[in-house]
């Protein structure tokens, strides 16, 4: 349940994370990473209305739900 919305996350933080160990800006990429966590809060808020169309047709079942 966890993996996508985490991979979602964490592959722009793992991002910013090499740009600062080697001491280059990482702002893009850490905007990045809240635009993810912005698209992923919505996904989670709608796991009980089930109102969001999902990727994959009608018998996807959602992640969150």
């Amino acid at each position: 349940m966890l993996g996508r919305s985490l991979t979602q996350v964490a592959i722009p933080l793992v991002c910013a994370a090499h740009f600062w160990r080697r001491r280059q800006p990482a702002a893009a990429a850490l905007f990045w990473a809240g635009e993810s966590v912005t698209q992923v809060a919505i996904y989670v808020a709608d796991g009980r209305a089930m109102s969001l169309p999902l990727h994959g047709g009608p018998g996807v079942t959602h992640d969150w739900n």
